[in-house]
Formats: structure tokens, sequence, C-alpha cells
């Protein structure tokens, strides 16, 4: 007569898989995650850079705008 119940070894074996369904999911989405942080401070970097221009162009224009 066949049980219905499975072996703990099987029951084992399927968690185990499931977590590394998990963890291989979990460091997809890190992966992701930090390939996003890298584009947020790229453009943050690029947008202090285009600041940095504008008011150095601001103190260019106040000084030649005083002189005359």
């Amino acid at each position: 007569m066949k049980s219905n119940m499975k072996s703990p070894q099987k029951l084992l074996a399927h968690k185990h898989w499931l977590l590394y369904l998990q963890i291989s999911t979990e460091s997809v989405e890190l992966e992701e995650l930090r390939e996003m942080k890298a584009d947020v401070e790229r453009r943050e970097k690029a947008q202090a850079a285009v600041l940095e221009r504008q008011a150095k162009r601001l103190d260019e224009l106040e000084t030649l705008y005083k002189v005359q």
C-alpha cells in the first residue's frame, strides 16, 4: 500500500529547491536595485555639474552687470 504522504527527504529537497528559487529571484532583484542606484548617482552627478556651470555663469553675468 502506497502512502500519499511525501517522504521527509523529498519534503526537505522541495523546501531547499524553493529556497534556492527565492534566493535566485532576490539576487536578481538586488542586482537590478544596484544598477538603478548607480543610474541615480550618475544622474545626480551630472545634475550637480550642470548646476555648478549655471552658478558660475550667473556669477559671470552678475560681474558683467555690475561693471556696466
